[in-house]
């Protein structure tokens, strides 16, 4: 029975976990502009493993390694991030700055780039290959915002323009005979018309923006064969000329395009909705409409669900799986996009996106409480009472004077978020200090394998602790944490099963020149490659030479080069128990001795990265820079030892998947049929539904729906993109008509 002292008290909310999805909760809970008076009607209070916030997007800054960056993995935002953007933007402009913040503005943390690139492997040699991000004038975070799939057509034929011009444009190998061979070439296999479909492009492109609609057929499908039969006329010159890397480019491409514009007209997706097509795998649906083998071959269809790490169990021997649903959704919320395509970010993930969120947070009033690791969410006892009764957390250390803050000043004042806890802080500081599970120094408490034993346990307890929870850990956590939820529910029970992870892999490399001089042209500004490997075990690559000047290397021994690496981690048959400790050190040895055979077999990627007359294919690692050099010198590959590299393999590290068939066991924030449990997470239906930073931000944002119905579901930017009509979210868990 509530008394009317609990009936007058503010209401407490619970977020348990402080990644992306959990941060965006509190964010939007505590948005003066769309919640003003929260602190009359409820408190926050966020609860974390470890001592830091960001899941997958954290970063630590290494002490002892010239204060170098060290990430989960590879972050980039797209240019259709805009709840990611807005929410970044709108911290910016609230936050109290201190002296020792140098960047202020969304300009000067964001580094566009429009550049991406593929290599592989193609009748019996390495290709590498440059191209362009699918990019438009200005910026997410300025301008219009949402995407309109009114825009889609327009798009498409602006880039089929962009690749016919450029395929028109190539002159190769220095031979200045061949534009003119191609000219001929082109003119015999498509006649008098070679100039015409440029017109025809140009045409089509005038009817749609004085008349934009969604792809559909009564409008589009006779484009769409006019389309296919130039792409066709492409392969056709493509046979002729088969080693012009541009030419083959283009076509593949071209015919990619067509592919999916096709697709999206035969299918209505439009008028059906996006998740119509989420049986199907995308590359069966690819060439269910016309994507010809020379394309399916190609490394160019793998590219999304390679950035999405789209490979089941790990697998990168098999080729990635993504959904139709997704990988048409992925492609056409780039295609209508606002800026370049790709926003990288100034000083790292955790220190340009998380650092400020945090501090944003605590500056409001939000409550963090690092060190706790969830272990339990206990359902009522009573079976038809649909609600939480506690939450059971390990409590991994204990912080002096009762608080801990996460943060550490570099010399020149600015904050960092540290790659280890600040021991100082803590009264099992020196006890923590004493393992070897955070590379040999430290115990690892964001290990769910660690040998270091909770100090404590608490147990926070439904209408005394807290009244509604926001579950944000990832979904590879759920059955460690929820087994009491799942075996009440089926619709749990069909999530856990369905929506599956990846363990993954994440390497960095420091070299004593620049990329340019190793294989990777010297691009303008703030472009910097960015793309795929295929045959390999990391699967794609990106220059982030940028951050060295971030870092705190001495002069006499600053890099030039930083290359990040990523990819899946196989999974083993048998996934051990929590109580086999050294099973996170032997994945990282498995992680690290695998990159040494990689990088014994660069050439395809890094062909100038090879220094040996006789071994021609490898990495030169006397390259590699070193933090702390040995004295004497280390020796070949033993020169990669203090190279930094990771096996993400716990559960809350695991990459959210999006294999055909998923999306209809994905709940909403509101749906986790528990009455005081609301849900968020990259994992929860968001109508983005890959797993991203920005699809983490659209949960939080429904979560925060869910709980006070702010901001509204117009509000959460690209939920309703290619949908069909989903049902409205119910009222609001909280009253906040109600005055305390």
């Amino acid at each position: 029975m509530t008394t009317p002292e609990e009936s007058d008290r503010p209401k407490r909310i619970v977020i348990v976990g402080a990644g992306p999805s959990g941060l965006s909760t509190a964010f939007h809970l505590t948005d003066p502009d769309i919640n003003p008076n929260w602190r009359d009607h409820y408190e926050v209070d966020v609860y974390q493993m470890g001592w830091r916030a960001g899941g997958k997007g954290a970063t630590g800054r290494n002490a002892d390694a010239c204060e170098r960056i060290e990430e989960h993995g590879i972050h980039v935002f797209g240019n259709f991030y805009f709840n990611a953007v807005r929410m970044l933007q709108s911290a910016f402009a609230e936050i109290d700055w201190d002296d020792g913040d140098k960047y202020r503005t969304m300009d000067e943390v964001f580094l566009p780039s429009n550049t991406s690139s593929e290599t592989e492997y193609v009748d019996g040699r390495w290709q590498h290959s440059v191209g362009v991000l699918m990019n438009s004038p200005g910026n997410p975070w300025t301008g219009p915002v949402d995407l309109d799939e009114r825009d889609i057509v327009g798009r498409i034929l602006e880039n089929m323009d962009r690749i016919l011009a450029a395929m028109m444009a190539t002159k190769h190998g220095g031979d200045p005979s061949l534009f003119d061979r191609i000219m001929g070439i082109f003119r015999r296999l498509a006649g008098d018309e070679l100039e015409r479909w440029a017109d025809r492009i140009e045409q089509y492109l005038d009817e749609h923006n004085r008349d934009p609609v969604p792809p559909n057929k009564a409008r589009h499908s006779e484009m769409v064969d006019q389309l296919a039969e130039l792409a066709r006329v492409l392969g056709a010159l493509h046979l002729e000329l088969p080693h012009s890397t541009p030419l083959r480019d283009g076509y593949i491409e071209a015919d990619l395009i067509v592919a999916v514009l096709r697709g999206l007209v035969d299918d209505d997706v439009a008028t059906r909705g996006i998740d119509a097509i989420d049986g199907e795998n995308y590359r069966d649906w690819l060439a269910r409409h016309g994507a010809s083998q020379t394309t399916l071959k190609s490394g160019r269809p793998q590219a999304l669900p390679n950035t999405a790490l789209g490979y089941e169990c790990g697998d990168t021997t098999a080729i990635p799986t993504m959904s139709a649903t997704a990988y048409v959704n992925f492609f056409c919320r780039w295609v209508i996009g606002h800026g370049p395509g790709g926003l990288f970010f100034r000083e790292g993930t955790g220190d340009t996106l998380i650092k400020p969120l945090y501090r944003l947070l605590v500056q409001r009033g939000v409550r963090f409480h690092y060190f706790h690791k969830l272990s339990d969410v206990v359902p009522d006892a009573d079976p038809d009472d649909r609600s939480v009764a506690r939450l059971v957390f390990d409590v991994q250390a204990t912080p002096l004077g009762g608080t801990y803050d996460p943060l550490r000043r570099l010399d020149d004042g600015g904050l960092v978020w540290p790659n280890r806890p600040l021991y100082d802080q803590l009264a099992e500081g020196v006890a923590l200090q004493e393992g070897t599970e955070l590379h040999g120094r430290g115990y690892d408490l964001e290990s769910w394998w660690t040998a270091w034993q909770p100090v404590g346990s608490l147990t926070l307890e439904a209408g005394r602790d807290f009244d509604q929870v926001v579950l944000a850990t990832p979904i590879s956590t759920l059955e460690h944490t929820c087994s009491g939820l799942i075996e009440r529910s089926d619709d749990w029970q069909r999530m856990v099963a369905n929506v599956k992870s990846a363990a993954t892999q994440a390497v960095q490399i420091w070299i004593d020149r620049p990329t340019g001089e190793i294989g990777w042209d010297q691009l303008q500004g703030t472009d910097r490659y960015l793309g795929g490997i295929f045959a390999q075990d990391l699967t794609s690559y990106c220059d982030f030479s940028d951050l060295i000047a971030e870092e705190r290397w001495p002069e006499a021994n600053r890099p030039k080069g930083l290359i990040y690496l990523i990819g899946a981690l196989s999974d083993p048959d048998r996934i051990p128990p929590f109580d086999d400790h050294d099973f996170p050190r032997r994945e990282e040895d498995r992680v690290r001795w695998m990159t040494v055979q990689f990088l014994r077999t660069i050439d395809g990627l890094l062909p100038n990265a090879s220094h040996s007359p006789i071994d021609p294919r490898s990495f030169d690692f006397g390259m590699l820079v070193s933090p702390q050099p040995s004295d004497p010198p280390s020796r070949g590959v033993n020169q990669f030892a203090q190279q930094y590299w990771r096996a993400n393999v716990d559960p809350n590290e695991r990459y959210t998947l999006n294999v055909a068939g998923s999306m209809q066991h994905r709940l909403e924030a509101w749906g986790s049929t528990f009455d005081n449990l609301v849900l968020t997470g990259d994992w929860i239906y968001t109508g983005w539904n890959v797993g991203s930073f920005e699809g983490a931000v659209m949960s939080g944002k429904l979560a925060s729906l869910t709980l006070t119905g702010a901001p509204g579901l117009d509000q959460v930017w690209g939920y309703s993109f290619l949908q069909a009509s989903r049902p409205a979210p119910p009222p609001p868990r909280l009253d906040l008509t109600a005055t305390t």
